[in-house]
């Protein structure tokens, strides 16, 4: 008790740095593309991107201008279809929908800074390449998810009634200060709720690191078919993906494990893994973002849609 007392201060300083990290990226990305939107200058430069989640998703185009932002930053992104719900131009389902297409900015983002240089590096070239696979699968699998339920659950006359409202609330700023304004005050609510929400969660996640609670999973690989070795290699994934990854790679290389039971390990990994992440890494951001309940909601979906492919996998790979 007396350890976990003395990690306070510790613990206060990490929640006010991701803070600041968080809010310096979210803030200015925010302002700057409703700014731009007020004054139609994304207009025509996302008029691809719109069209093919209206086309595909019966989504309204708007969110094209939060898919765009969320290559920057997913808070920016999210926190943009937060401020469009607020102004009422899109519903839950829309956002819902809307936020697990982020999953494709950041998988572009990971490719190139952790999956290509770290992954390859640590795995080598086969099982690198299957790692990497098998995430950019599960984008697929959303980006079907998401089109798939739009269809079935989204009328076009929904998109045509939030054009409309977004098409007034455009043609209503015709000067920079005019659109500086409005977009100030639209963001303001979302900013406010988020100043709260986001350091939150952040302090839970980080009180609960402290206290433990994300070591205390014990697991077995013989119960899931896999050999003694792999143990190691799901207890350091689950605290760690590069610890993980690094231990599968030696064990791989060390011919503990065959390639078949380094696919099964990993697949496992991420199996396991995926509600420790989500709750450890992730619960900043959806229940931060969007709120208790929607946050609860696209976080179960994105991360069973995962859960789901990896599943799959090991099913395949047990096949083979």
């Amino acid at each position: 008790m007396k350890l976990f007392l003395l990690q306070q201060p510790e613990i206060l300083l990490k929640v006010l740095q991701f803070s600041l990290r968080t809010f310096s990226w979210m803030i200015p990305g925010v302002l700057i593309v409703a700014m731009l939107m007020e004054m139609g200058f994304l207009k025509k430069l996302l008029t691809p991107v719109g069209r093919f989640f209206a086309r595909f998703a019966n989504l309204p185009p708007e969110i094209a201008s939060a898919f765009l932002a969320s290559f920057g930053s997913s808070y920016a992104g999210g926190s943009m279809l937060v401020n469009f719900k607020n102004r009422g131009l899109l519903n839950d389902r829309q956002v819902m929908l809307s936020s697990i297409t982020f999953s494709i900015p950041f998988h572009i983002r990971e490719l190139f800074s952790y999956y290509i240089p770290i992954s390859f590096s640590i795995l080598g070239l086969t099982l690198g390449g299957i790692y990497i696979a098998v995430h950019t699968v599960s984008i697929i699998v959303k980006l079907l998810f998401v089109i798939v339920v739009g269809r079935l659950t989204l009328t076009k006359k929904d998109k045509k009634e939030i054009n409309n409202q977004n098409e007034e609330k455009e043609t209503a700023a015709k000067t920079f200060f005019m659109a500086l304004q409005k977009s100030a005050q639209s963001c303001l609510k979302t900013i406010r709720r988020m100043a709260v929400s986001i350091p939150l969660a952040a302090l839970i996640i980080y009180e609960l690191t402290a206290l433990g609670v994300f070591q205390l999973m014990p697991v077995q690989a013989e119960s899931l078919g896999l050999p003694s070795c792999s143990t190691a290699c799901l207890l350091a994934y689950m605290a760690n993906s590069l610890m993980g990854l690094t231990a599968i790679a030696t064990c791989f290389q060390e011919a503990q494990l065959t390639l078949v039971e380094a696919v099964k390990t990993m697949l496992w990994s991420s199996i396991l893994a995926a509600p420790v992440f989500l709750i450890r890494f992730s619960g900043t951001y959806y229940f931060g973002v969007y709120g208790p309940k929607l946050g609860l909601k696209i976080a179960l979906i994105s991360s069973g849609l995962n859960i789901f492919v990896y599943a799959a996998g090991l099913v395949a790979v047990s096949i083979l």
